[in-house]
């Protein structure tokens, strides 16, 4: 049976509050979005902010992006920058592996 840790109501108010500020910084949003935000932060969760197109914002993907295919799907959907790192790195050649994700067409 899982145990609940010992949590300080005061700290994790406090956490909260500087996360919503930090969050506030880069974030436009409605209270109950940030509310959303802050929870699944604080639950070590993932946050997919969506917008409308061209509305000035990044969208990043990160972890499992093996291959160029799946660079290509990630455009083709708006991504405009991808965190990869496992594929890099446990290649035995890690400059081929980099070479191969940013391939484009012509240079095939």
């Amino acid at each position: 049976m899982a145990t609940v840790p010992d949590l300080d109501p005061a700290a994790v108010s406090e956490l909260a509050a500087r996360l919503r500020a930090a969050v506030l910084a880069a974030v436009k949003a409605p209270d109950e979005v940030m509310r959303d935000i802050i929870v699944a932060l604080l639950a070590e969760g993932h946050v997919l902010v969506e917008d409308n197109p061209g509305v000035g914002k990044t969208v990043v993907s990160e972890s499992g992006i093996y291959t160029r295919d799946q660079l290509d799907e990630l455009e083709r959907v708006g991504v405009d920058a991808v965190l990869v790192g496992e594929t890099v790195m446990r290649a035995p050649d890690p400059e081929a592996a980099v070479r191969e994700l940013v391939r484009t067409e012509e240079a095939d």
